[in-house]
């Protein structure tokens, strides 16, 4: 967990501290403070329909704000949605993206010089699946990797290299690009056993980015959800190679509460952060998502992801 005190150092507390406590000026590397959003009285305010956003990732087309997530119909097999907004909190109707017989879930867009790519988790978690992106529309989906169970991949061009992490049992595991494949899985992040560590019990819902600070450094950027039983809450951590993760010192950041979480995401749309995530919510029965928005307007940002 030492490994990447100096890329912290530049971006995180020691370039201002946490940025609630103090000035405008302050670089804010987008951990901490996050305020959810809520209109009125009524506590947080959904920002997509219910039943829409498990699974969830959040990225920038033309300006405006998409999200992609996993819809599970009552008589259907779950398949892949998205909504998009102009200020990140007001989206538009839901439109079908990605379908497929087996089943997918879990989407993450992978950004590249020869095209954007949509990573999925197929069927039952056993395999990832990867779809073009073709306009607006996305190509059929391919298998690209077998041997799960996989869930909550990410893949990132970094500064170390191509890099694919997803989450098992409580562990965030990464796989470096070797060739047209990968090679073997390595646990990267996981449960702590330190005095007074967080988080115990390992990860889940964790989501990786390539961030660029301000003086142009690259680094791997993780934010996640506690594993285990009792109240939810975001971290943050980062990392120069994807194997070697560093831990942001005010972690937890947000506090999201009991029950499960479906999906986190977070993205940086000009002066602000947000930060998506999904819960747990019974309607008509059955368990389905609600999702909302936490935002942070605080100091000046400081890193791109």
């Amino acid at each position: 967990m030492r490994g990447l005190l100096s890329v912290v150092v530049l971006t995180g507390c020691a370039a201002g501290g946490d940025p609630g406590s103090g000035g405008e000026a302050l670089p804010n590397p987008g951990y901490t403070p996050y305020a959810v959003h809520a209109e009125g009285d009524a506590g947080l305010t959904p920002v997509l329909p219910e039943g829409a956003g498990r699974d969830l990732m959040a990225y920038l087309r033309h300006d405006r704000v998409n999200l992609v997530y996993t819809r599970c119909p009552e008589d259907a097999v779950c398949a892949i949605a998205g909504a998009t907004s102009d200020d990140g909190l007001v989206f538009s109707p839901e439109t079908a993206l990605l379908t497929d017989p087996r089943g997918l879930s879990a989407p993450y867009l992978e950004a590249g010089p020869a095209g954007d790519v949509l990573w999925v988790v197929v069927g039952d978690g056993a395999a990832l699946g990867r779809a073009p992106a073709e306009g607006d529309d996305f190509g059929a989906v391919e298998v690209a990797l077998e041997g799960g169970p996989f869930s909550a991949p990410s893949v990132v061009n970094g500064p170390a290299g191509r890099r694919l992490f997803f989450v098992r049992e409580g562990h965030l595991y990464m796989a470096a690009a070797v060739g047209t494949g990968w090679d073997t899985p390595t646990a990267v992040l996981g449960p702590c056993d330190e005095t007074d560590c967080w988080p115990e019990e390992g990860v889940e819902h964790a989501e990786v980015r390539l961030g660029v600070s301000a003086t142009g450094r690259r680094f791997y950027r993780a934010a996640f959800v506690n594993a285990g039983g009792g109240e939810k809450a975001v971290g943050f951590a980062a990392s120069e190679d994807g194997a070697t993760w560093s831990a942001v010192p005010f972690n937890p950041t947000l506090v999201l509460g009991r029950g499960t979480t479906m999906g986190l995401s977070n993205l940086r749309v000009g002066d602000r952060y947000f930060l998506y995530f999904s819960r747990s919510h019974f309607s008509r029965g059955r368990v389905a998502p609600i999702t909302g928005a936490a935002v942070n307007r605080a100091g000046a940002p400081s890193v791109v992801f």
